[in-house]
């Protein structure tokens, strides 16, 4: 999804969730369950990219409707070897 679709409010949220993770790469898991949905969120701008993935039970309740979006839009992707 291009950021542009995004409201100031909603890109403030993805960016904090960006600057909590520290910037890195890295998996936030709320539970240990195994059967739950994962996403990563990535910002690229400006010739680097930003990334964070939650579990669904860790997705912060501000970040929500941004996922549901996201999952809105989302289709089908080959998986990378």
């Amino acid at each position: 999804m291009d950021s542009a679709e995004l409201s100031a409010e909603e890109k403030g949220v993805l960016l904090a969730v960006l600057r909590e993770s520290g910037g890195r790469p890295g998996y936030r898991s709320a539970s240990r369950a195994r059967d739950l949905e994962a996403y990563e969120l990535r910002v690229e701008e400006a010739g680097s990219s930003r990334s964070v993935q939650l579990d669904e039970q860790s997705i912060p309740d501000a970040l929500r409707p941004i996922v549901a979006r996201l999952k809105e839009k989302a289709g089908p992707r080959p998986l990378e070897p």
